[in-house]
């Protein structure tokens, strides 16, 4: 019994040694300008954990022998949660002062944070900052490495954990690590800056605003170029203006390529030569692409400048104006008022001066603006064919005047047709356009083409037809309207033959349809026992309207109606005439005194029927004669008014 109990001790004792307390390696400087001092290591805790056989070791990458080895037995996870080891008492809030804290400068060298007991050892945490240099290059850090950033005037060489690690883990020095330019030993580390590309890009002058700041890009990105150990991203819903950044010296254990979807855990915005740059980032791919670009976004010349710079962006067309610079290989192209560098930074075939190109490419910055294209595909050749034709029109043989339009975003060009209908554009650059026929009173004919070849197009025109249509009220009101008869003749020479006849139903509705837009049209309204009436219309819209009343012929039958004019007073002086029209021509009635004084004249130049004519003026009681002028007898009649 007494040994069972014995086996029990040792057993529960060998647990409690055996039990590696959780912590983790939080923040650390192992490098400063000039003679390193002031490096450190923050671990974090919980409160009161014990550090008993924990050591801090640092390991060297290039074989993997231990370069130092700190002993924090004895120590305790102060209730801040942050344990520092210093090199020295600059390091603020220090728990401990060592110089042997201030580990290797890499590459690849590592820290590790390890609990020994009873002659074994377990990894607690460990770093790897600097990528293997060599075949004999040891890993001790978790997955991949993070940065190895050498100090200067832009960065400060502080890696930090930019997640609680008791909340968020990767177990990837790659991710879990960024780079920042302010040091927090002691306290909690600086939360990331949610950002956008665009708000990284955007500002008032050629410096970011988020300049040397640890951000989160919350963009999903889209790798729009490669050069080497650099890339360039735009947003998913770029390319546009201020939309596509620079990505430096990304140690990622992947090789992106156009057209990949990925995502920025961490990073760090700099300025190289007043070129805006994401350098130390810690990023995953989320999409595999298939090596298709996004379609650049189109800029003249004229717009070159800070808001399109790490933008993938398509000038054009433009003329190639010099060779390569045998020293720099830059080369220059012009749309004839502007000018803009194109770099080498991939490998092309640069097009002879003279040629027409479009080119597609990211807007550089080191010194000037610079176009990089990235390929070959990347600079197109402008092709230029001839577009012809003829038009004509559906009902003459006289086509001129027809507008033929031809226009893009680039373009807006009108040609005027003479007689023979032909236009022709000459030399045109390859390309997709809308061409349009016009001319007044014809259905417009308009068409998607993509010139890229020489082409002939020839349309014909049809007039434009509407309707004339209205309501024929008649002035007693009845129920039914029907049976009222309006005649529509031309009123134009061309037209001579167009004659329609249409009755009334009972709504009193008439229409002529399918009439030729650009005429005139007389129309005549007629009911039995209603005075007549006429109208001339132009028809210049698919539908015109034209309602009227029709006037009762009060005590005239169809007997008295052939008289030729019957004098009514409507009161107050003012006279009417019923008027028996009896010619087509224009007739005009005149109104004398007895002194042969003219008192009145009034045209009437619609065609036969009878017209109620009310006069515009008052007659005083007296002897009056009206004759009328343009019947094929001459007429004249005596009326008195004795009131």
């Amino acid at each position: 019994m007494k040994k069972l109990l014995f086996l029990l001790l040792i057993f529960s004792l060998s647990l409690f040694v055996f039990s590696a307390p959780v912590l983790y390696i939080n923040e650390f400087r192992y490098d400063t300008p000039g003679t390193d001092t002031n490096c450190f290591v923050e671990i974090k805790g919980i409160p009161g954990t014990s550090l008993d056989s924990v050591k801090l070791l640092g390991i060297n990458g290039n074989g993997g022998a231990v370069t130092s080895t700190i002993s924090l037995s004895g120590c305790t996870i102060p209730s801040d949660s942050y344990f520092v080891i210093a090199q020295s008492t600059n390091v603020p809030n220090y728990d401990l002062v060592t110089a042997l804290v201030d580990f290797q400068n890499g590459p690849c060298d590592n820290i590790i944070l390890r609990f020994d007991s009873l002659g074994s050892y377990t990894t607690i945490d460990a770093v790897c900052y600097g990528l293997p240099s060599g075949t004999d290059t040891v890993f001790r850090g978790e997955v991949w490495p993070t940065y190895d950033p050498t100090p200067s005037t832009s960065y400060t060489a502080i890696l930090a954990r930019y997640n609680d690690p008791f909340l968020s883990d990767f177990n990837n020095n790659y991710l879990d690590y960024a780079h920042y330019n302010v040091k927090t030993p002691g306290t909690a580390n600086k939360p990331l800056k949610p950002v956008t590309i665009v708000q990284i890009q955007q500002s008032p002058d050629s410096f970011s605003l988020y300049k040397d700041s640890t951000v989160f890009i919350i963009d999903t990105c889209i790798v729009t170029a490669v050069f080497g150990g650099q890339y360039y991203v735009t947003s998913t819903t770029g390319p546009k203006e201020w939309d596509g950044v620079n990505v430096y010296g990304d140690i990622v254990n992947y090789t992106y390529k156009v057209g990949d979807t990925i995502n920025f855990i961490h990073c760090f915005v700099t300025e190289y030569n007043n070129k805006t740059e994401i350098v130390f980032p810690g990023t995953v791919l989320y999409n595999s692409g298939d090596g298709t670009s996004p379609n650049p976004y189109s800029v003249s010349l004229s717009q070159i400048g800070e808001s399109f710079e790490g933008v993938l962006i398509k000038v054009g067309p433009v003329d190639v104006l010099t060779a390569p610079d045998s020293i720099t290989g830059e080369w220059i192209v012009s749309d004839g008022v502007d000018s803009l560098i194109i770099d080498n930074l991939a490998t092309y075939t640069v097009p002879s001066v003279g040629s027409k190109v479009f080119i597609t490419g990211i807007l550089d910055y080191s010194g000037n603006y610079k176009l990089q294209p990235r390929k070959n595909n990347d600079i197109q050749y402008v092709s230029f064919y001839n577009l012809s034709g003829i038009v004509g029109l559906d009902d003459t043989l006289d086509c001129s005047g027809i507008s033929v339009i031809l226009y893009n975003n680039d373009v807006n060009d009108t040609i005027v047709t003479d007689s023979t209908g032909n236009y022709d554009f000459g030399s045109i650059q390859e390309g997709t356009y809308t061409l349009l026929f016009k001319k007044t009173y014809y259905e417009t004919d308009s068409m998607e083409l993509v010139l890229s070849q020489d082409t002939i197009i020839s349309v014909v025109l049809p007039r434009s037809k509407g309707e004339i249509s209205g309501t024929i009220n008649l002035s007693d009101n009845p129920s039914d309207l029907s049976n009222s008869v309006v005649y529509l003749n031309s009123a134009d020479p061309y037209l001579l033959t167009l004659s329609l006849i249409d009755t009334t139903g009972t709504d009193g509705k008439y229409l002529f349809a399918d009439l030729p837009f650009g005429y005139n049209f007389k129309l005549k309204f007629e009911h039995t026992g209603y005075a007549s009436d006429s109208f001339e219309i132009f028809l210049d819209d698919y539908t015109k309207t034209y309602d009227l009343t029709l006037t009762k012929l009060t005590g005239i039958d169809e007997v008295q109606k052939v008289e030729k004019i019957v004098v009514e007073e409507n009161g107050g002086g003012i006279f009417s005439f019923l008027y028996n029209k009896e010619v087509e021509n224009p007739t005009n009635i005149q109104i004398y005194d007895l002194t042969g004084r003219n008192i009145v004249n009034k045209p009437v130049n619609s065609g036969k029927g009878v017209y109620k004519v009310t006069l515009d003026k008052k007659l005083s009681k007296g002897v009056y004669f009206i004759q009328i002028t343009g019947e094929e007898k001459p007429f004249v009649k005596k009326f008195i008014i004795v009131n």
